[in-house]
C-alpha cells in the first residue's frame, strides 16, 4: 500500500495552506475531497488526478482513497481547516470501509 494522506488546507487560501500540507499534495498524483475544498487548490496542484464527490459523501470518498493507496498510488485526501480536526470524518469512516470490504 502506498502513502495515504489526511491533509488540512486551512482556511481556503493557498497562501494560508501550511507548508507540510503543501508537500504533502505536491508529492501524491491522487488528491481526494469534497468538491469545493478541491476546487479550491485545483489551480495550485493541476497536474493532480482529483477525485471528489458532493458533500456528505465521506464514506464514498474514503473507499476511493484506500482503493487507490492500495493500487500503490500515494493519495492525499483534503479537508478544511486542521485535518487533526475537521480530517475525523475521513478517519471514522475509514474504519468503517476498512471493516466492511
Amino acid at each position: 500500500m502506498a502513502d495515504l494522506y489526511i491533509v488540512g488546507i486551512g482556511p481556503g487560501a493557498y497562501k494560508s495552506m501550511t507548508m507540510e500540507a503543501a508537500d504533502a499534495l505536491s508529492k501524491c498524483p491522487v488528491i481526494v475531497g469534497y468538491t469545493v475544498y478541491a476546487d479550491l487548490i485545483r489551480e495550485h496542484f493541476p497536474d493532480k488526478e482529483y477525485i471528489t464527490t458532493a458533500m456528505r459523501q465521506e464514506e464514498v470518498r474514503c473507499r476511493m482513497a484506500l482503493d487507490r493507496a492500495a493500487e500503490g498510488i500515494d493519495t492525499a485526501v483534503v479537508c478544511s481547516g486542521d485535518s487533526g480536526v475537521y480530517g475525523g470524518s475521513f478517519r471514522r469512516s475509514s474504519f468503517r470501509c476498512a471493516a466492511d470490504p
